[in-house]
């Protein structure tokens, strides 16, 4: 039997934690949409992955992940995340937080950002594969990125330009369903 202190607070645990995911879901309703915010919340602009794209220069990584097979480069599309930041007056900071739809917030640093220029994909290359399967048309050569490949908005870095050591102890610079930037 659980003592009753230990089950008030696991009862509270419970409570806080679906309060808290509610009220985050209910701040970013739509995966897919990027909302671009100041420290405190106030909303500056909200772009869809395909408004990302032509909104900005798109810049294209084929890398690995921490998640793919040692020989599995993909290539990713989006624009630069510090362009992104200085078009919004967000650049000026020491760091910025990007907050997933699952509730995960992570923070990066200017010097970071500076130093390898992350992109914020939104597509990926298409393969023989996506060719087969109707995901791509014969001699298209992008698409969107699915949820399953962690789109549809996925802070991705140039993997072989990170430190060695850098990887597993930063893992959390990757950040998928990416729904705000503040």
């Amino acid at each position: 039997m659980i003592p009753r202190n230990s089950r008030h607070a696991i009862l509270l645990t419970l409570v806080i934690s679906t309060f808290t995911a509610s009220f985050a879901r209910a701040q970013y309703p739509a995966l897919g949409l990027l909302k671009i915010e100041t420290s405190t919340g106030k909303t500056l602009a909200t772009y869809s992955s395909r408004e990302l794209n032509s909104a900005f220069q798109t810049e294209s990584y084929q890398t690995l992940t921490p998640w793919t097979a040692n020989t599995e480069r993909i290539t990713f599309r989006g624009p630069a995340l510090g362009a992104v930041l200085a078009r919004h007056g967000l650049a000026q900071r020491a760091a910025v937080q990007l907050i997933a739809y699952d509730d995960f917030i992570t923070e990066i640093t200017q010097e970071e950002i500076r130093k390898y220029s992350p992109i914020l994909a939104v597509e990926r290359n298409c393969t023989k594969q996506d060719v087969e399967r109707n995901t791509c048309a014969p001699g298209q050569q992008f698409r969107p990125l699915s949820m399953d490949e962690f789109g549809p908005v996925y802070l991705v870095w140039p993997f072989e330009k990170l430190p060695y050591n850098y990887v597993p102890g930063r893992n959390s610079i990757w950040v998928w369903f990416v729904v705000a930037i503040r």
